[in-house]
């Protein structure tokens, strides 16, 4: 959003703005309690129609936590971000404008039906080698083994599922602010989410449906449902020379976003794991 003081500024202005999470995180009780936190970062250019006018950048804070107790079925979740000012002067003899990015929070929760575990207990190659050794240190042929026991029987746990995610999401009102010429709507807007994940084919397609309620920024604004989707496809076999063994399965990856007078599509390339 932008505040008041661009009620002003000529309508030839075009803008354009990016926004960047750097984010660590570090897991607790042999990770069942995940704490994350990290930086909000907005860079945002407002000029003319070549868009070459200034830059400005503004910096915020973001902190959230995950809970996922081992051999259980659910997670859940909470995400809070700071809001972000940044002036950036207008055109010459306009007022500068300042762009307003509000805070955010959401909890989440999710449920996995069927015989997959989604909080399975970690257990490392090198752990289990050394329980086998007796005390000694293992050597590189015992690692090995107990490194592909361990992935024999992840693929072994790779049945169907169903996981159900829900998230509400609540982010800032503009209080007394408008956008243009119109009124930011005053109260925080509260937007309820939900997803289904599933592998069709265990160890080969992966879909996902979903839908939430983006509610209207400005007083004079609807709200629309929207519908999303996307799938993962298991493709060919290639571990790089041997960098991602043994998870070497590329995939192939699609989603989409679509509401009333609006389409968001995007197609990637990564690896199935």
């Amino acid at each position: 959003a932008v505040s008041g003081q661009s009620q002003g500024v000529s309508s030839k202005l075009t803008a354009s703005f990016g926004l960047m999470h750097a984010v660590a995180a570090y897991g607790y009780f042999d990770g069942q309690l995940q704490l994350g936190a990290g930086l909000r970062i907005l860079g945002f250019t407002f000029g003319g129609s070549d868009n070459s006018g200034p830059l400005a950048a503004g910096l915020g804070y973001t902190a959230g936590f995950i809970v996922k107790p081992k051999r259980r079925q659910f997670r859940a979740g909470m995400a809070i971000e700071q809001p972000i000012n940044a002036k950036v002067r207008g055109e010459e003899g306009e007022p500068p404008v300042t762009v307003h990015v509000p805070w955010t929070a959401s909890l989440g929760f999710a449920y996995q039906f069927g015989g997959r575990l989604l909080n399975p207990v970690f257990v490392a190659a090198s752990d289990r080698a050394r329980q086998r050794a007796a005390g000694r240190e293992p050597t590189k042929a015992e690692l090995k083994k107990a490194e592909q026991e361990l992935f024999e029987e992840y693929q072994q746990q790779q049945t169907w599922y169903l996981l159900l995610s829900t998230e509400l999401a609540l982010t800032q009102g503009g209080g007394d602010s408008t956008l243009g010429n119109y009124l930011i709507t005053k109260e925080p807007l509260v937007s309820p989410r939900v997803g289904v994940e599933t592998e069709v084919i265990p160890r080969w397609l992966r879909l996902r449906v979903g839908s939430y309620l983006e509610l209207a920024a400005t007083e004079q604004g609807h709200a629309r449902l929207h519908g999303t989707g996307g799938l993962d496809v298991k493709l060919f076999r290639w571990d790089v020379f041997g960098l991602i063994h043994p998870f070497d399965y590329w995939e192939l990856s699609l989603a989409g976003d679509g509401a009333k007078s609006y389409l968001n599509t995007s197609v990637s390339i990564g690896f199935w794991h």
